[in-house]
């Protein structure tokens, strides 16, 4: 070896030990991420159809198409959609959106290490319980 001190796995002690504390913390933590990042999406996702109303009614205050014609409530409706305003909306959200699938991903990921941590904890105990007799 070089020396080099290894540091303890996440949720373990220095001595290697489960610190009960320590995975409460990261799990509390990861946890409060995925709420507020969730949250946000969730916000964003509701402010959509306002912007794409408003930029409707925008359309049709403004009445006519370039060729002249009056523009209906359709064409109003589909010109809204390329509208940059509603676009950079919509993509805020879907950024939003994986960003909180991603902080939720993590969440559950460090759920599933810390027990499979206290499994792998639980057998070693039982293992040495049945080789002590």
């Amino acid at each position: 070896m070089d020396g080099s001190v290894v540091p303890p796995e996440r949720g373990r002690t220095a001595a290697g030990e489960i610190d009960p504390n320590a995975i409460a913390n990261e799990i509390e933590c990861r946890g409060r991420a995925w709420a507020e990042l969730k949250a946000t999406a969730k916000l964003l996702e509701l402010q959509m159809p306002s912007v794409k109303a408003a930029t409707i009614q925008l359309l049709l205050d403004q009445g006519a198409t370039a060729t002249g014609r009056k523009i209906t409530r359709r064409d109003a409706e589909d010109l809204a959609l390329l509208d940059p305003e509603f676009q950079l909306a919509q993509e805020t959200a879907v950024y939003a959106r994986r960003a909180a699938n991603m902080a939720e991903a993590e969440f559950k990921a460090v759920q599933a290490r810390f027990e499979a941590m206290r499994t792998a904890e639980a057998t070693r105990r039982a293992e040495m319980h049945a080789f002590s007799r």
